[in-house]
């Protein structure tokens, strides 16, 4: 059979189609990701929903002329982002990605809601939504809208896969998998079913939600050029990219890519300091997620190129030239914090240490994937404190890009450290459920 995925990621759409009998992906592709709304407040991540709908319409339209064999659509997308529509698929908002703190901030010289709501939920149930409630989730951000007003009555809730699915199949409401559903922050990953006594707590009991289903369920039928194909249940991008990396039992994963994580598989949930997530073939992950990366890699670019850049000259190259400075840079003593954004390490990143001999591209980007690494290695004795793994397996682009980060981590772990093969991590786990 010949499957059509999409990835719905944070930076651009990729897609490609799939043949379940030759375990290839072909035709290949990739676009940008809508850009986020501007002059929204401070702490708003906002994408037009429509911009979407324009942008995976015209990935879809190009497959489809180019697979006419094609049966059926699977999406892949970026966790936590979430859509609100009305009962015939209008949306009654923007998109609200992972990427917005507004829960997170002060509001008129109150706490953080955040802070707010794991009070009112209590540890009992935080650890029945997987220890996963942080600002950056659809229940911070609908807690939010509620309590501003916002939060339109009788709204579906949709994760972003599900709202694109809706999109193409006429408005039709459709199901979702347990990945996405586990990724709002309101599904009991025990109980495996929303969780309805947290949300009446907090006051979003109203809120209308999808079924849940499993992994590869058909949820609806995709009439588009003349065709139809059956559209399947979606799945998160950690747990997707995690798939096509082919993590074994008893190996570490460190995905890096926008963010970071890091995550072991598991037979059973396991609860604690760190998120638990429902994984493929009833098995579950382990994960400490939030870690800078690639987002905070790229404030650094940023800074760097606004001279040349604003005396007109665009660099064509930063990444390449940045790996082949830190290449010639083979250890730095700059103290540098990454957490330029607010995540699991905080949210005021540093850079100190400071000389003339070692300010440097070289040097600093040296010490940048160095603390990554550190970062790592303690958000994974989180995880397994007696420090069990056989290997690491390293997954996502920033990984995949750097040799001086791939360095610092097998030399930080000291075990074995692996590469996937192939270029697109999700797109390969994708192909991977239908094996």
């Amino acid at each position: 059979m010949q499957l059509i995925g999409m990835d719905l990621g944070s930076t651009s759409i990729k897609a490609g189609v799939l043949d379940t009998v030759t375990k290839r992906v072909t035709l290949e592709t990739r676009r940008p990701f809508p850009g986020p709304l501007v002059n929204l407040p401070r702490g708003h991540f906002e994408v037009s929903a429509r911009a979407v709908c324009v942008a995976v319409d015209d990935v879809l339209d190009g497959l489809l002329a180019a697979a006419p064999d094609a049966e059926a659509i699977i999406l892949c997308s970026q966790m936590h982002s979430m859509v609100l529509t009305n009962a015939t698929g209008l949306e009654l908002s923007n998109i609200l990605t992972w990427q917005d703190q507004r829960a997170g901030l002060q509001d008129e010289g109150r706490a953080p809601l955040i802070q707010e709501l794991k009070r009112t939920l209590g540890v009992d149930r935080l650890l029945a939504l997987g220890n996963d409630v942080w600002a950056a989730r659809p229940v911070a951000m609908l807690v939010w809208l509620a309590q501003h007003n916002q939060l339109p009555p009788n709204a579906l809730f949709c994760s972003l896969p599900d709202f694109v699915g809706r999109h193409w199949c006429g408005g039709a409401e459709l199901a979702t998998d347990r990945t996405h559903a586990a990724a709002s922050g309101m599904y009991d990953i025990l109980a495996n079913t929303w969780h309805h006594d947290a949300l009446a707590a907090l006051g979003l009991d109203k809120l209308r939600l999808p079924m849940v289903v499993d992994e590869r369920a058909v949820i609806g039928q995709v009439r588009r050029a003349g065709r139809t194909l059956d559209l399947l249940a979606p799945v998160s991008d950690q747990q997707c990219a995690l798939l096509g990396a082919g993590l074994a039992m008893g190996e570490l994963s460190i995905n890096v890519s926008t963010g970071s994580q890091v995550a072991m598989m598991h037979a059973a949930p396991i609860t604690g300091g760190f998120q638990t997530r429902p994984y493929f073939a009833g098995r579950w992950l382990a994960t400490q997620i939030h870690l800078p990366a690639g987002r905070a890699l790229n404030a650094l670019v940023q800074l760097l190129s606004q001279l040349a850049e604003a005396e007109g000259h665009q660099l064509r190259d930063q990444w390449s030239t940045i790996e082949r400075m830190t290449r010639m840079t083979p250890a730095s003593d700059i103290a540098i914090d990454l957490s330029f954004f607010a995540g699991a390490l905080g949210d005021h990143g540093q850079i100190g240490n400071l000389r003339e001999d070692n300010l440097t591209i070289g040097h600093v980007f040296r010490s940048a994937f160095a603390q990554m690494a550190q970062n790592y290695y303690r958000a994974a004795l989180a995880l397994d404190p007696s420090a069990s793994w056989k290997g690491v397996v390293l997954s996502g682009g920033l990984a995949r890009q750097s040799s001086v980060l791939q360095q610092e981590i097998a030399s930080q772990f000291e075990c074995p450290v692996r590469m996937p093969e192939g270029a697109e991590d999700a797109l390969t786990g994708i192909l991977s459920l239908f094996q």
